[in-house]
This record gives C-alpha cells, structure tokens and sequence, in this order.
C-alpha cells in the first residue's frame, strides 16, 4: 500500500483509548478522506508549535519539529 503522507516514518508512538472514542475518531477521519495517522502527526505538531501549556515550554529548549 502506498504512503500517503510526505513524512518519513521514524518513530513509532503507541497508546491505549476507549474503543469508542477510537471508533469516533476513525470515523471522522475518514469522512475528512485523511488518514488518522496524518491528523494524530498535524495535532501533535500543532501543539508542538501552539503557544500555550508545557509543549510551548519544551519548545523553547527542545529540538525543531518539522
């Protein structure tokens, strides 16, 4: 199956979530025809980015996230 997602994988982050919430998010995703792997990577790195909270103050110390 083809990548669809311009960014390399490197590494790989997993955790456990309510199978609902599992199912509503894959649901969503699909209806947007983007791959939830894709919507997890743009949230974290918008976090990443955002302004606000712990993530904003590792930010300033931490390694650029492209």
């Amino acid at each position: 199956m083809p990548r669809n997602s311009s960014h390399p994988k490197v590494e790989i982050f997993n955790f456990r979530i309510d199978p609902a919430l599992k199912a509503a998010f894959t649901a969503a995703t699909s209806a947007d025809e983007r791959p939830a792997a894709d919507v997890l990577r743009d949230f974290m790195r918008a976090m990443w980015r955002g302004g606000s909270g712990v993530l904003s103050r590792q930010k300033r110390g931490g390694s650029p996230v492209k």
